[in-house]
């Protein structure tokens, strides 16, 4: 009774609020300073724009993420939300100084600003400020707010950079058609600033750039978001402009489920990697995607969740040890791929599988020999069954993990594990189709992640690692006419970092 008292007084002042907002244009940013913090009931109480679920929760995560990156279908509202994004910086935030940009002049113009203007003069309150009909023009404020928008085409990296502000907010639409170049600029205005904020949206259209390396390489620095239309549609009858399932139907007959058009245009998902690329991006999506349902489905049947809980969220309060344990010998043997750190930057990776199922990983740096020893039996007596040995494979190429290998064979370990040690560089044993190990281990995991294999996906600072790593590597014909997966060392130089968890 006191929390629905409590709710409607709160209501009775917020309505007052807004009648008084609605008597006067506002002076500045501190008439709404109390929606800094709730950009979704900016939206809906100073816009008069009601937000879906996924909507909402990425305009809440601006509160406290710098960096965002949203993947998205057609049709997911991804345009409204840039709009509402900007206009909540400009409006909440004291100096603050917001750019709207696309990879072209009609984007921007057509698309963004148009949007803008419409929200902007259909707002339930006042927003204040000059709005100009281009979007050069913007929207301006006596005391230096401003949201201006320029596409790529207009400007170059040099010219981006000039922008800067101490309350700095960037909105990117269509990002996967922007260059490095012009991401660098940005990125360095945003350093300069004591609030930044980059939202990036897109259709996942290139394997390149900087925003797939915000869902890969980069991952680890952003804050992601994957919308589809299928899941849009979901909610097409309650919100007006959303995809409609009816139109997704007719489009997966028209191109196919399985077209490169459907996969981005509707799953909001990255196209195939390059032909030369060994994995592919789609069947690593898959394997993540599997795994996930798999455990998902084995912690409800468990009665560890309820079925109407997020699955991501469930697995992601797990630890890695409990992940693992969802999977025992019903599903295969206990298997380890060890990999023994070379230099100080790189990391010894201990991965386990069972079956088909790649459990989590563990990465360490600066472990010697023993402790990296103590590390692989202490995952294999968390993770072994009773009276179960665990088969470990060992990179032995260089000899680096060769004092793994002999203090693991000592008697006193014999009854847990037993080993054996892999060099990359002998002779493949499918000589007609690559000519070393190597390439052929390469092209086994590729043919494991597109027959049903699944992957855990690694959280926190070791998200989007492994997708990199597998991403990578590249391979060609040699006169034979055999694949040959390219050197470690061509890798590494591309990837920035050894690839040690592939």
């Amino acid at each position: 009774l006191l929390e629905a008292r409590a709710a409607a007084m709160l209501s009775e002042i917020r309505a007052k609020r807004q009648q008084e907002m609605l008597t006067k244009v506002p002076k500045g940013p501190e008439d709404f300073a109390e929606y800094r913090s709730d950009p979704v009931r900016f939206s809906d109480e100073v816009l008069g724009i009601r937000l879906w679920p996924k909507q909402q929760d990425i305009l809440r995560a601006l509160t406290t993420s710098p960096q965002i990156a949203v993947r998205s279908g057609q049709k997911c509202g991804k345009t409204m939300l840039a709009v509402i994004a900007a206009l909540w910086f400009v409006v909440c935030h004291v100096d603050a100084n917001v750019i709207l940009t696309a990879p072209t002049g009609r984007q921007v113009r057509e698309i963004l600003w148009k949007e803008l203007r419409q929200v902007y003069l259909r707002a339930k309150v006042p927003l204040g400020g000059k709005l100009n009909v281009s979007p050069a023009g913007g929207l301006r404020y006596s005391d230096g707010r401003q949201i201006i928008g320029f596409s790529v085409t207009d400007t170059a990296p040099e010219d981006m950079a000039g922008t800067s502000g101490k309350t700095l907010m960037y909105v990117i639409d269509e990002a996967s058609g922007f260059s490095q170049a012009i991401f660098d600029a940005i990125e360095g205005n945003l350093g300069g600033s004591t609030f930044g904020r980059l939202l990036a949206i897109s259709n996942p259209t290139q394997v390149s750039g900087f925003f797939f390396d915000a869902f890969h390489r980069s991952a680890s620095s952003w804050h992601r978001f994957a919308i589809s239309s299928e899941e849009a549609s979901k909610h097409a009858n309650e919100f007006p402009g959303l995809m409609r399932p009816e139109t997704i139907a007719r489009k997966a007959k028209d191109v196919g489920r399985d077209s490169p058009w459907f996969r981005i245009r509707i799953l909001g998902q990255f196209p195939t990697s390059a032909t030369n690329s060994v994995c592919s991006l789609a069947h690593i999506d898959s394997a993540k995607e599997r795994f996930l349902t798999e455990a998902f489905r084995r912690l409800c049947v468990a009665k560890m969740v309820d079925p109407s809980t997020d699955s991501t969220g469930a697995i992601n309060e797990l630890s890695l040890d409990e992940i693992a344990k969802l999977f025992g010998p019903d599903d295969g043997p206990l298997e380890f791929g060890v990999d023994v750190a070379r230099f100080g930057d790189d990391a010894t990776v201990i991965q386990p599988r069972r079956g088909k199922w790649l459990l989590p990983y563990k990465a360490v740096q600066g472990y010697g020999t023993h402790e990296v020893v103590g590390a692989i039996l202490y995952l294999t007596k968390a993770l072994a069954h009773e009276g179960e040995r665990a088969h470990v494979k060992i990179d032995g190429t260089g000899g680096y993990g060769g004092g793994v290998v002999d203090t693991l064979r000592l008697p006193e370990n014999v009854p847990f594990v037993t080993v054996l040690e892999v060099n990359v560089s002998t002779r493949s044993d499918d000589g007609e189709r690559c000519p070393n190990l190597r390439s052929q281990l390469w092209f086994a995991i590729a043919e494991w992640l597109k027959d049903g294999g699944g992957m855990h996906t690694a959280l926190g600072e070791e998200d989007g690692k492994l997708d990199a790593e597998l991403l990578t590597p590249t391979y060609k014909f040699d006169p034979k006419g055999r694949q040959v997966v390219e050197p470690k060392d061509e890798t590494k130089k591309r990837l920035g970092r050894s690839p040690d968890r592939a």
